[in-house]
């Protein structure tokens, strides 16, 4: 048997994205982990649904700590006070657009633990089990101390630190941009799939959305809000459609919740790598 931990992310960042996760929930087994965006637009919206499908479904519910805000068009704000996180966010609370960035002006460890433990609190409040955390766009490669920080905040709120069950099969997961068909892109997970070693655990990590203006959105410098939206576009199409489900079986390969996983070692730096 193989092991795959199957995660869907940036839930709550769009009406779009929620949509999708929710029907892929619903229709299929193949998601079984989903990460929530405290400080995005819809998650206040649609966090009850999703309690309500992590428990007729058994999924897991992570925290995906954010940090930085990467489009122009749509922003992500500090949960606290700009004023109790000054090394982290402008006057206005937004973040800066990328991790990188740090580089330039390095966020205070204590201050990014601060607002990561609001945005917790913040799911909790909508009614959210959360049961795992993870970061967006990894911080935690560029913010000296900020991994070890986030372990111990893991440890002392219950939590599975994410940083220790990233792996990553000797193939990157198959990139969908829209620009194949269906039975294209399921083919390339098929063959991506097929290279899973047996007594191996491994992570496939989604952001479906369907295409809309909304989508369309998601964009900047480098990325147009088009190929975003086509992107989202072709992976909910995947994991709506079945075929993953029936790769798995097929090949003996099952997904699983973080709640289920064995620890894999400190892949941080592996992670980075892949995205």
């Amino acid at each position: 048997m193989k092991n795959l931990i199957t995660r869907m992310d940036d839930f709550g960042s769009a009406f779009a994205a929620d949509g999708a996760i929710f029907q892929a929930i619903k229709k299929g087994d193949y998601v079984k982990n989903v990460s929530c965006m405290a400080v995005a637009p819809y998650i206040e919206k649609d966090a009850k649904e999703l309690e309500e499908l992590r428990k007729k479904k058994s999924i897991c519910i992570g925290l995906h700590a954010t940090l930085n805000s990467e489009w122009e068009k749509i922003d992500y704000h500090s949960i606290l006070n700009p004023k109790e996180i000054s090394s982290l966010v402008d006057e206005k609370g937004k973040f800066a657009m990328h991790p990188m960035l740090f580089e330039k002006r390095m966020p205070k460890t204590i201050e990014c633990i601060r607002e990561i433990s609001a945005q917790l609190d913040k799911l909790t409040t909508f009614g959210l089990t959360v049961e795992y955390i993870d970061t967006h766009m990894l911080p935690d490669a560029v913010v000296p101390g900020l991994k070890e920080a986030l372990t111990e905040f893991a440890r002392k709120k219950g939590l599975i630190d994410q940083r220790w069950f990233y792996t990553f099969a000797q193939e990157h997961q198959p990139v969908l941009d829209g620009s194949e068909s269906l039975e294209k892109d399921a083919e390339a997970y098929n063959k991506w799939f097929e290279g899973f070693e047996e007594g191996k655990q491994y992570i496939n990590i989604l952001h479906p959305a369907k295409y809309s203006e909304e989508t369309k959105l998601f964009y900047n410098q480098v990325l147009t809000g088009n190929r975003v939206a086509c992107q989202r576009e072709a992976e909910q199409q995947l994991s709506n459609s079945g075929k993953l489900e029936e790769f798995c079986e097929s090949l003996e390969i099952k997904r699983i919740k973080y709640t289920e996983a064995a620890p894999q070692g400190d892949t941080t730096l592996s992670a980075a790598m892949n995205f």
